[in-house]
């Protein structure tokens, strides 16, 4: 598993990290940026400063409504310092239009999002991206989530231990009859527990 997101970072490809509340997706984002070579530049947008990682060269920024800086505008800014990721804390409202059309015009980014599966993810991004109303139809917004992520990496806190997996990362690989495609790249097995990969080859794999 490590070499599969290794070898993401290696090719510069979009992630987005989803999952419940407590399932740990902030920390792995934290861990999967920590993986960044340190010679690349790491800019991170939040409302609130909850990312917490160690990189030579990172950037934090936070987003201020009562100096009425606001988490679009410090997306945009922080586009234009020239980062190799763009790290955006969880997304959760109509900002994920931003963040996507960001994403989609060609910087690397990382971004997480509440959801109960990957199929869900998707689907909370579509409704958030709705909300910024900016006359898009869904099938335009679809476009552009399948232009912006390319790897989607679900994770859960398991009962009745409360352990925190990785239960699925997924190839977004575009749509198909207006329906996503996605080439699932490693499930969890919790009779085993154990992590099993698909076999698929991943798309940026040459």
């Amino acid at each position: 598993v490590c070499d599969l997101i290794q070898s993401a970072i290696g090719a510069h490809v979009y992630m987005l990290i989803a999952g419940g509340t407590a399932s740990g997706k902030t920390t792995f984002a934290n861990r999967i940026v920590e993986l960044i070579p340190p010679g690349e530049r790491v800019v991170a947008v939040e409302k609130i400063h909850e990312l917490q990682f160690r990189h030579p060269r990172a950037v934090f920024l936070e987003a201020d409504e009562t100096l009425n800086v606001k988490i679009n505008d410090l997306m945009t800014t922080g586009s234009m310092m020239r980062p190799d990721w763009l790290v955006i804390g969880e997304l959760n409202g109509a900002e994920a239009m931003r963040a996507m059309q960001i994403f989609a015009n060609g910087h690397t980014g990382i971004t997480t999002i509440h959801a109960t599966s990957t199929e869900n993810a998707l689907t909370r991004l579509e409704a958030m991206c709705l909300m910024a109303n900016l006359g898009l139809g869904l099938d335009d917004i679809r476009d552009m989530i399948t232009s912006a992520i390319r790897l989607v990496i679900h994770q859960e806190a398991l009962t009745p231990n409360g352990d925190r997996k990785i239960t699925q990362i997924s190839e977004l690989r575009g749509l198909q009859n207006g329906r996503y495609t996605l080439q699932p790249l490693m499930h969890y097995n919790a009779d085993t527990d154990a992590f099993e990969m698909t076999g698929a080859k991943p798309g940026w794999v040459k």
